[in-house]
């Protein structure tokens, strides 16, 4: 029998904030060593902001199941511990 467990929803929501943060550390990194040289600044903080919305999407849409919200609240849940993190990790390292 599976049981719902909202403790569980949020360790695994948590799981994938971190690889949503990692993914957006490495695309910065990316942004930096590699689209800047080649594109210019601005060209390339445009390709970085895309592409790291992309790989936002394509993550989220990918592990959503994984996740399992089970109501439209536990969605809304996962969203604002989503937002309330990314908000403190851009407070914290500025």
């Amino acid at each position: 029998m599976n049981v719902y467990r909202p403790d569980q929803m949020i360790a695994r929501a948590l799981a994938v904030w971190l690889a949503l943060a990692a993914s957006g550390f490495a695309n910065g990194t990316f942004r930096l060593v590699v689209l800047t040289r080649r594109l210019g600044e601005s060209v390339a903080h445009v390709v970085s902001t895309v592409l790291l919305s992309v790989l936002i999407r394509v993550l989220s849409w990918a592990t959503v199941t994984w996740i399992a919200p089970r109501r439209g609240a536990d969605a809304v849940t996962v969203g604002l511990l989503w937002l309330v993190l990314t908000v403190a990790l851009e407070f914290a390292i500025g």
